[in-house]
């Protein structure tokens, strides 16, 4: 890198073929005007497939400048703003515009002087939804609703552009940017179809929004199901073993409260001796067995009205 950061930038602005990475090194002094530059030459430069100004202490302001270049480039493949004073504000700025782009598949945001907060991380999480290119963009996200999002889109992104690579067309999903013209001139035939671009974006990015809802509905009402039925078949286990422990228990209970009657029993006369029980003993079994027969009927219950 032993070119002047200037002359780097003329080339860019010029669109060298020669320059397919413009990196600027912390220290080197970018300054306002500098990247005003760069971001109004990115819709037209069709040659670096890298932007690197990591740490160069670009500001929200300077983010917000870029954010409009970002939108409508066909060519980066990566950008790395690391280690800057973007704040929330500019966060939001940048993921708004990287929704309409279609060739980025790496971004990096991360280490600002301040945190992107719920706001900025949501918008990032929304962005990749509509975003199908982006594969890769390692951030620490505390919102966990927007890092699970992140994880998920990243590898249906990684699958898309896999698929892309072989050719294959992937029902309402871009297939990807083409890159800018070369020159200003555009041909009158072409002006239509360059029209229509937008709409048919849009249609797509709609379609891919509308699926993944879909998707998502169902996979949460088979989840639900699916609890609905183990919660029934959990409390129908707990009440059939509850019911058979009663039973044995009760069966114990009265098998003990026979045996203490028994042997509770005073020794019949001699004259009068009778194997017949007394009445003590019949009082007692007959009020073990009502109890018995009260704790079955209230299990039989509870197992009815889970049955219903």
């Amino acid at each position: 890198m032993s070119e002047d950061i200037g002359v780097r930038i003329g080339k860019f602005e010029k669109n060298d073929a020669s320059l397919t990475k413009l990196e600027v090194m912390s220290g080197e002094g970018i300054n306002n005007s500098m990247i005003e530059r760069i971001a109004t030459a990115l819709p037209s430069n069709t040659h670096c497939v890298e932007l690197l100004l990591k740490g160069c202490n670009v500001s929200t302001d300077n983010a917000k400048t870029l954010a409009t270049g970002l939108a409508t480039n066909s060519t980066l493949k990566k950008i790395d703003f690391e280690s800057n004073r973007i704040d929330p504000a500019g966060i939001v700025a940048i993921a708004t515009a990287l929704r309409e782009n279609q060739c980025l598949t790496e971004v990096r945001l991360q280490n600002q002087k301040s945190q992107f907060g719920n706001e900025a991380e949501t918008a990032i999480a929304d962005m990749m939804e509509v975003n199908t290119f982006i594969e890769k963009i390692p951030l620490t996200l505390k919102n966990g609703g927007a890092r699970v999002r992140v994880n998920k889109y990243e590898t249906r992104n990684r699958d898309f552009n896999r698929r892309r690579k072989k050719g294959e067309t992937i029902p309402g999903v871009p297939a990807g940017a083409a890159p800018a013209a070369s020159t200003p001139v555009a041909s009158s035939s072409a002006a239509p179809a360059a029209a229509a671009a937008p709409s048919t974006t849009d249609a797509a990015k709609k379609k891919a929004e509308e699926d993944a809802k879909k998707k998502a509905e169902a996979d949460a009402a088979a989840a639900k199901k699916k609890a609905e039925e183990d919660a029934k078949k959990k409390a129908e286990a707990d009440a059939a073993a509850a019911k058979k422990k009663a039973e044995a228990d009760a069966a114990a209970a009265k098998k003990k409260a026979e045996e203490d009657a028994k042997k509770a029993a005073p020794a019949p006369a001699p004259a009068a001796a009778s194997n017949a029980p007394s009445a003590d003993e019949k009082k007692a079994v007959e009020l073990l067995t009502t109890k018995a027969d009260a704790i079955l009927a209230r299990i039989d219950a509870v197992l009815n009205k889970i049955g219903a």
